[in-house]
């Protein structure tokens, strides 16, 4: 058959055949699972959790519940929950778990050798068996790390008390080397500043209350928190409370401290570390492996400085430190 007939069929025919084709093309990508692995306490709106991760992927074009969902899950700020937990997610299964803790982390590479994780970590994930190195991860696990400033917050507290001879310094610091070993205060940070340290050690949650207490007395004028992995809103919170009775000035690791009535908080812009765990996942999403995406570390710090709670405890900020600061908490 030839002709303008057959050369009519044979387009009909292409376009029927290619037809499947061009409808899968135009379909929708699939919702993936994203598991979200944290020691924080369950809130009791589970929906508004990771709020500034959430508004990151947004701004990278995913809605949630029409290009992904989130499947949540809490320890309440207990680490030996966190193995169980991401085994549950992987169970499910995820395509991508988000690990929002040195422990989480853990937990999820425990879990599964092949589906990918993103981290957000204060230790070293190098020396925590996380990754083969920052820059080439290896495995199915990448992510950033806050890194560890305690020297740098131990001279900003000797600014907002420049008398201060003694601090404590309360920190998972069973002996003065394991504390060293994991990047904490050292004695020449300590001498550098003037400053004599005190380790006040807290293993978990359930010890917390007993080292505070062995403050009261100590004749410190000062106190630093270190980042413990363990470490929730609902501890600096106790923190806090506890300080700002005691008239103890201190200075915490993350912002949350601040904004739950502790004193000073030094370290990486509030938010930086959400915005690029969503850029990494969206990486990962569209094809990227773990193994080749480099570990991060911040470049934007800030210093939050609480005048409300300054004021509690009778102490005057030193005017050059709040010209320094990036946020007053009034």
């Amino acid at each position: 058959m030839k002709g303008p007939r057959a050369a009519i069929l044979v387009v009909l025919t292409l376009a029927l055949g290619a037809a499947p084709f061009v409808a899968e093309a135009q379909a929708p990508r699939r919702v993936v699972r994203i598991g979200y692995l944290t020691l924080d306490p369950r809130p009791p709106d589970v929906a508004m959790s990771a709020p500034m991760f959430r508004r990151e992927l947004l701004a990278l074009g995913y809605v949630e519940g029409q290009h992904y969902v989130l499947e949540y899950r809490f320890a309440n700020g207990v680490a030996a929950r966190l193995p169980a937990l991401a085994a549950e997610l992987v169970a499910l299964p995820v395509d991508l778990i988000v690990a929002n803790s040195t422990p989480a982390a853990l937990a999820a590479k425990g879990a599964s050798t092949t589906v990918p994780i993103v981290f957000n970590v204060a230790a070293d994930p190098v020396q925590r068996g996380l990754v083969d190195s920052f820059a080439r991860p290896g495995g199915n696990v990448t992510g950033l790390t806050a890194g560890v400033y305690d020297g740098k917050r131990l001279q900003a507290l000797k600014e907002a008390v420049p008398g201060m001879s003694r601090a404590g310094y309360l920190c998972n610091c069973p002996s003065l080397r394991s504390q060293q070993d994991q990047s904490g205060i050292t004695s020449a940070e300590a001498r550098n500043v003037g400053v004599q340290i005190q380790y006040v050690h807290v293993g978990d949650p359930t010890g917390l209350a007993h080292a505070l207490a062995s403050t009261a007395n100590a004749g410190l004028a000062g106190l630093v928190v270190a980042d413990l992995s363990w470490m929730a809103t609902v501890h600096f919170k106790q923190i806090a409370d506890f300080t700002t009775t005691h008239r103890l000035p201190t200075i915490g690791p993350a912002k949350r401290f601040a904004e739950a009535g502790g004193l000073l908080y030094y370290g990486p812009r509030s938010g930086q570390n959400s915005a690029r765990m969503a850029a990494i996942v969206d990486k990962i999403l569209k094809g990227a492996k773990p193994a080749d995406l480099p570990v991060e570390q911040p470049t934007l710090f800030e210093l939050v400085i609480s005048l409300k709670t300054a004021r509690a405890i009778g102490l005057a900020i030193p005017p050059s430190l709040l010209a320094r600061a990036d946020q007053v908490i009034q």
